[in-house]
């Protein structure tokens, strides 16, 4: 009996093991990543060891199926006693999550991979032959479950093998939903009623219908799934979406498709105008002809409808092989990025319409943008990264795999970089020719080595020209905090942590702080993590305990304590909010405004101190402030601003971060043409274009803040 298991026991343990000390530290613990991966290598064990069983007893079908699954029922029991033990060695924080996953994916895989494998032994005599049809059904069952997500709008999709692949897109939260299970019942179904319909014989007219039955199957469960897939969302349509999405906004052979009223009559305009800026900006970079290829731009009201037609919630999709992006009406700011690699699919390989390369085609997508984070420029960051020894290079970044072997924003900043630099001194020409061959030899006639001293001998000088160099202490901590970070996939222990933020960012949004601060509480003593203590002092701080919530703040100490540099704007809010004295507050939002994270954070500071600095109502910096914290209508916080307005009579030191927040409130309640207006007041010129590139307000924004740093002697303190 041992001796008849003895090679699936083996195979499985080798699976088991390979994946624990082979695979990245996010697939080698018991977790989703786990499950998957040893029920893709069971399926086609199982499958094989069905037929052979199936061909050599004779017994009824149903006695059949109990000794078949025994047998697999023990193959798969290997791989979970193994991750178990591998526990003691490698901690799993998500233990009790990684034990649900399984139960839940491979023994529904091992059954179903009998159903189809038994019908194939039941029929066929030769053994050569049952293992090529075993085989190249798997391989053709395999291949059809994938199909859903490269001909539709969907990045998910669901397979008997694996049960559940949701894409290349990182969902920590991610659990299975009830479309899951109903894939799985479909596929039980159909496979059940052709292994009982199949008759026990091995004749011409069987092997035929053996040789069929893969095909029969596949049909049957397309039909079923499209019969009630769509209900249950195993398969989306572009149909489906396009009925959802029915309006439309047409520009030159581009099409952006929005639900009715989620857009307004400006916001209409503003798209119309914009897209199409993009779409030449985009063109006149790559110098692209005219395309006869239609684009179609989905816009989603918000990222649950992203979630529930696509599949992801945290990013923008884009899809070059069928000229189409989904992106979520939040998450416009991307919408130029994604843009690109739709626009850049005649010069991409089969079957995505990209270059082999993640850091040709994400590298692609970024030179075309003003600044990374809408204050700084790429190449600035790159250098940043190159100086702080958080890389050496580039060239691991352009290689098949090195892309997401770092972590994403280091990954993106400097394959933009180096590929500003390459259609800078070589033109777009041969970067797209590079994009499409991976051949920088015959193309440059230099190698990916040589090319990578040019660009970073490139960097060296530019910052040497523009004067950036030594680094500031703001520049250092502000790269540490971004770029001095682990690749997704060298993270273990995600799944339940990300379960639980999900959990209290709800009940956030419910404004059921008190528990939401127990649920982030768990979250920092399990795992440190900076947006759960951001999360916990929040909730504490929106009860009106001010003092409590700062010294929360101050006492908690995440696993990485240099993140905590990002806190100095809440850190200055609850000292104002506490009654401190004025200096030290106004220290803490220098400080931010200083490290410039980003446009919105640079923004955010620097209105605070001009707005305490310049009022005498400081009820109305305190309402300002609370606002901030709320999920805000857009229209209150608006009237805050109104309020800011009118009682700061011509003060110029506030004007442009004023007029700024005043215009980005009326961008998001669709009033268009007033937040013109508004943005025209910056300089008094009534010279700025609003269909422009947003990031050119925070460069004009930048440039008021260093005429105002000698109207500030603290600004210049805190920067030295």
């Amino acid at each position: 009996m041992l001796k008849r298991y003895r090679n699936g026991i083996f195979y499985h343990i080798a699976i088991s093991l390979a994946v624990i000390i082979f695979a990245s530290p996010l697939f080698r613990i018991l977790g989703f990543e786990y499950s998957s991966l040893v029920a893709l290598a069971s399926s086609m064990w199982c499958m094989l060891v069905a037929s052979k069983r199936a061909s050599t007893i004779e017994t009824s079908k149903l006695r059949l199926l109990g000794i078949i699954a025994t047998e697999c029922g023990i193959y798969i029991l290997i791989p979970l006693i193994t991750s178990l033990l591998s526990a003691i060695f490698i901690p799993n924080c998500s233990l009790t999550d990684g034990l649900v996953f399984y139960i839940e994916i491979v023994p529904l895989t091992a059954i179903i991979a009998i159903l189809l494998g038994a019908p194939i032994g039941l029929t066929t005599k030769s053994n050569r032959s049952r293992v090529v049809l075993v085989v190249g059904s798997w391989c053709l069952w395999l291949i059809v479950s994938l199909l859903p997500g490269y001909f539709g709008p969907q990045i998910f999709t669901y397979g008997w093998q694996y049960g559940y692949f949701p894409g290349f897109v990182w969902d920590e939260a991610m659990d299975l939903k009830n479309a899951y299970w109903w894939s799985r019942i479909i596929v039980v179904v159909v496979v059940a009623v052709c292994y009982f319909a199949i008759k026990h014989k091995r004749n011409l007219l069987s092997n035929i219908l053996t040789l069929c039955l893969p095909i029969i199957q596949t049909a049957g469960l397309i039909f079923f799934s499209l019969a009630i897939g769509l209900e249950f969302h195993i398969i989306e349509t572009t149909e489906h979406v396009e009925r959802e999405l029915s309006s439309q906004i047409l520009i030159e052979n581009t099409t952006i498709h929005f639900r009715p009223n989620s857009l307004t009559n400006d916001e209409i305009v503003f798209w119309h105008k914009q897209v199409q800026v993009y779409v030449d900006s985009i063109r006149s970079f790559y110098k692209l002809g005219l395309s006869a290829e239609k684009i179609n731009i989905y816009l989603y009201p918000s990222v649950k409808e992203l979630d529930e037609y696509v599949g992801t919630r945290s990013a923008s999709i884009s899809k070059p092989w069928r000229n189409e992006l989904h992106i979520a009406k939040e998450n416009l700011g991307s919408l130029k990025h994604e843009l690109v690699h739709v626009m850049l699919a005649p010069y991409g390989k089969f079957p995505f319409n990209v270059s082999y390369s993640t850091g040709l085609t994400e590298g692609a997508a970024e030179a075309p943008e003003d600044s990374y984070d809408d204050i700084h420029s790429i190449n600035y960051l790159a250098s940043t990264i190159i100086d702080m020894k958080l890389a050496k290079g580039v060239a691991s970044v352009m290689s098949f795999t090195g892309f997401a072997s770092n972590a994403s924003g280091k990954s993106y900043v400097l394959a933009g970089s180096f590929a500003s630099y390459l259609i800078a001194q070589y033109g777009a020409e041969k970067y797209l020719q590079s994009y499409h061959t991976l051949d920088y030899e015959s193309i440059y006639h230099k190698t990916i080595e040589q090319l990578e001293q040019e660009w970073l001998a490139h960097l060296s000088l530019e910052r040497s020209r523009d004067q950036m160099s030594p680094m500031t202490l703001f520049d250092s901590q502000r790269t540490r905090f971004y770029f001095d970070r682990k690749s997704i996939v060298a993270e273990p222990c995600l799944r339940r942590i990300g379960k639980m933020m999900k959990q209290a960012s709800q009940l956030f949004r419910d404004r059921d702080y008190v528990r939401a601060g127990t649920v982030y509480q768990t979250i920092i003593q399990e795992s440190g993590r900076l947006d759960a203590v951001y999360g916990l002092v929040r909730s504490i701080m929106l009860q009106g305990k001010y003092r409590e919530a700062l010294y929360t703040l101050d006492t908690i100490n995440p696993h990485d304590s240099t993140k905590q540099i990002w806190m100095h704007l809440l850190r200055g809010d609850l000292l104002f909010l506490s009654g401190v004295s004025i200096d030290q507050v106004l220290s803490e939002w220098l400080y931010a405004a200083n490290l410039q994270f980003s446009g919105d954070y640079f923004l955010a500071a620097i209105s605070r101190v001009h707005c305490v600095s310049s009022c005498s109502d400081r009820s109305v910096a305190e309402r300002y402030i609370q606002g901030y914290y709320k999920v805000t209508p857009e229209k209150e916080l608006f009237d805050l601003l109104k309020d800011v307005q009118s009682v700061i009579p011509g003060d110029m030191n506030f004007v442009a971060a004023k007029n700024f927040l005043l215009a980005q409130s009326l961008i998001r309640m669709g009033k268009l043409q007033q937040a013109t207006d508004q943005l025209a007041l910056i300089f008094q010129t009534g010279d700025i274009n609003l269909y422009s590139d947003a990031s050119l307000y925070y460069r004009l924004i930048r440039k008021k803040y260093d005429e105002l740093r000698a109207a500030f002697p603290m600004v210049k303190s805190v920067g030295q």
